[in-house]
């Protein structure tokens, strides 16, 4: 059995709306918190929380200390999910991401040059 395989054996396993979070989380390359993913999420720390625990309990994620992470493979799972998701869903991953970075005072846009 593949490795992608049981990744969606698993992913079979969440609601649709747990579907749709774990797609977003791709958008984070570094360890995250809970108000990380509350943030992207547009949800509060408590369902964050909730939805986080979830997916520690099916091995999409790992945490240590209130950090969590996600396994590169677990991670081009997801990427791959949204890859394939609506434009729609495309568009809103990326603009929760930046709505993120803004929260966190970070401009994705490059410096003009003068």
């Amino acid at each position: 059995m593949s490795v992608e395989t049981i990744f969606n054996l698993t992913y079979t396993q969440l609601a649709i709306g747990e579907q749709a979070k774990f797609r977003a989380l791709s958008v984070f390359k570094e360890p995250f918190d809970t108000m990380a993913a509350a943030t992207i999420w547009r949800v509060g720390v408590s369902e964050a929380e909730h939805i986080l625990v979830r997916l520690v309990s099916l091995s999409f994620l790992n945490t240590s200390n209130g950090v969590y992470t996600m396994h590169p493979l677990t991670r081009a799972f997801s990427e791959k999910l949204v890859q394939n998701a609506s434009q729609d869903e495309q568009v809103g991953v990326k603009e929760a991401h930046d709505y993120y970075l803004k929260a966190l005072g970070v401009n994705r846009e490059p410096p003009l040059k003068t």
